[in-house]
């Protein structure tokens, strides 16, 4: 139930970041993943985070935000 990017999760995105760059007149939109136990809005509110956390990272290696829907 956490947010955080694990090493293999940034060697992943690392993969992903060259394709967008590449691909850098579109946009992009995140999704986050849970699985279905426990209470509903908290599986909610953890599946933005991860999107967040991975848009962050992105945002940080340089991608600009508007590239992002919201």
């Amino acid at each position: 139930g956490r947010a955080v990017l694990r090493p293999e999760a940034i060697d992943v995105i690392e993969s992903i970041y060259n394709l967008i760059i590449q691909a850098e007149n579109t946009k992009l939109e995140l999704v986050g993943h849970t699985d279905n136990v426990g209470n509903s809005q908290a599986n909610y509110s953890l599946s933005l985070a991860r999107a967040e956390s991975v848009k962050t990272f992105l945002i940080k290696k340089g991608i600009p935000e508007k590239r992002f829907q919201k």
